[in-house]
């Protein structure tokens, strides 16, 4: 795998009721916002645009600078994931920026596992959880049980399950996902030369979602500004 660059990245975390956004240079974060909604009911799509404007002055880039973009499209919030992906897709497409898609868990699994196997779950409401166990060497993810939405009782039972076979690090609903591990997995899945397309990107709902996302290109996000 190639050495991380020092280009900074856009990480976006709206998988959450709150909003999450960081930009990363290397092992710097240059600026960071992370706010929770506070009102019980998604503003994503209303708060994306200015948080976006300010990271980008707090880090004090030109307005013309173009930032990989690293976002995270679930499982989560149904409202909060189309929010930020239509965001990053038409960023991308417009900027001719790169773009990396990566999953609630995985990310989590990035900031918070140790060496070896990582159980990762979050809360899916309605008695279920989101999980998946990964197997972690320095920064590189292994998937080794894939991603589903399973009930919360019998995902503790394999849990103990799993521990009678060896050491697991635990990664459990109780983390908050920080948009700084965000940034910092795009800029290695980047140096790995991943990059997603921004015409195919897609969420990982994990089940289905109560809408269909409508995409649309958007605008960059400093044009707005006079």
């Amino acid at each position: 795998m190639s050495e991380p660059s020092t280009r900074p990245v856009l990480g976006i975390h709206t998988a959450e009721e709150r909003l999450a956004l960081a930009i990363v240079s290397g092992d710097r974060v240059l600026s960071r916002f992370d706010e929770s909604a506070g009102t019980g009911r998604s503003r994503h799509a209303e708060l994306l645009s200015g948080a976006i404007q300010q990271v980008w002055f707090d880090a004090g880039l030109p307005r013309g600078a173009v930032l990989p973009v690293a976002v995270v499209v679930g499982p989560g919030s149904f409202t909060g994931v189309r929010t930020a992906l239509a965001w990053a897709k038409g960023y991308a497409m417009a900027r001719q920026a790169p773009l990396v898609t990566l999953g609630t868990l995985e990310a989590l699994a990035f900031q918070g596992g140790e060496p070896g196997r990582v159980a990762v779950w979050q809360d899916a409401r309605r008695g279920e959880v989101f999980a998946a166990v990964y197997r972690r060497e320095g920064a590189v993810l292994e998937l080794i049980e894939p991603e589903r939405c399973l009930e919360e009782a019998t995902w503790l039972s394999h849990l103990e399950t799993l521990e009678q076979t060896g050491p697991l690090c635990r990664v459990g609903a109780e983390v908050r996902l920080l948009p700084d591990s965000v940034a910092r997995l795009g800029v290695v899945r980047l140096a790995a030369g991943g990059q997603d397309d921004p015409v195919t990107a897609h969420p990982r709902y994990l089940r289905e979602a109560s809408a269909t996302p409508n995409w649309r290109p958007l605008a960059h996000p400093l044009e707005e500004r006079a």
